[in-house]
């Protein structure tokens, strides 16, 4: 299994933690799945935690996956938190280059940290 996904307590928060290194291919299916999931649900508040699992699509993948966002059914309105290793930039031209389309996602090195500020 590459990923688990689940709702958080309250169920406000689609919650995934990726156990696979994390490719374009990877985030394609997974993305498919996460909009069915969220559109089930009435989500539009994420969570993915990433510790430990390196991204691996480099900054062309990375791009990439960033300008087909809407595409796999993320709003601008949408909040997503990723919640990385202490010290890991491998996920940070994402988080650029996803902000630079006008998309709500910000990295956090705690998870608490992203938690409150998904639900603040």
């Amino acid at each position: 299994m590459d990923y688990e996904l689940t709702l958080s307590d309250d169920q406000m928060v689609a919650v995934t933690r990726f156990y696979a290194p994390i490719t374009l291919k990877l985030l394609e299916t997974f993305a498919e799945e996460l909009d069915g999931f969220a559109r089930q649900h009435g989500i539009t508040r994420f969570l993915h935690d990433v510790r430990g699992v390196k991204n691996e699509g480099g900054p062309g993948g990375d791009y990439e996956f960033a300008s087909r966002l809407g595409e796999f059914g993320r709003s601008r309105t949408d909040r997503i938190a990723i919640v990385i290793a202490p010290g890991d930039i491998s996920h940070a031209f994402f988080e650029t280059a996803a902000r630079n389309r006008g998309f709500n996602i910000r990295l956090f090195e705690r998870y608490e940290d992203a938690i409150a500020w998904l639900t603040g």
